[in-house]
């Protein structure tokens, strides 16, 4: 989540492609928010699209 809150799209992707390129879309923070939420939120649509792209 510290990829979302930083718009690190290089971390970001880096982490994806070590996870095997799963993302865990049920995982939340402290306050209750997704990593779907935070990236909707932050207004950084290309983090929202590689999120997007790791789910297919």
């Amino acid at each position: 989540m510290e990829a979302i809150e930083n718009r690190d799209l290089y971390l970001l992707k880096l982490l994806i492609e070590k996870s095997g390129g799963y993302v865990d879309f049920t995982q939340k923070d402290e306050t209750g928010k997704t990593i779907l939420d935070l990236a909707s939120a932050s207004g950084w649509p290309e983090g929202l699209e590689v999120l997007q792209q790791s789910s297919n």
